[in-house]
């Protein structure tokens, strides 16, 4: 387990989350948490418009939410850097597994300040 003030990374849970821990094309597979536990709703997320952009008054985001989403950034660009295969997924409770579209991402071609994380997308780090 990974923890900070910001988030904790875990193991999925084997009966909660086995019909999500097919997703992700690689091996080993962990559950990201905000750090109110159980689920990762407080990180930057966007329904309707999926682009990475930065953050913008008018949207009214959590300084909380945004400082998690940095940091959980920062953890994967270590291990992007560090020549690690890396798939994010993001469901919404209830969301078939079929439903999660998947999207190529280029961390070296996204500021971490502009990261977000996109309801029911896999992002396949490349």
């Amino acid at each position: 387990m990974l923890q900070s003030e910001h988030f904790t990374i875990s193991t999925p849970d084997p009966v909660k989350d086995s019909e999500y821990t097919g997703l992700p094309e690689h091996a080993h597979c962990w559950f990201l948490m905000c750090k109110y536990g159980g689920c990762s709703c407080h990180f930057r997320h966007f329904l309707d418009d999926k682009q990475f952009a930065p953050i913008a008054e008018w949207r009214q985001e959590d300084e909380d939410d945004v400082e998690s989403t940095i940091q959980i950034y920062d953890v994967f660009w270590r291990l992007f850097l560090e020549g690690h295969h890396l798939d994010i997924v993001d469901v919404w409770s209830g969301t078939p597994p079929e439903e999660v579209d998947s999207i190529d991402v280029d961390l070296s071609e996204v500021f971490r300040e502009n990261f977000r994380i996109f309801e029911n997308r896999r992002f396949a780090v490349i």
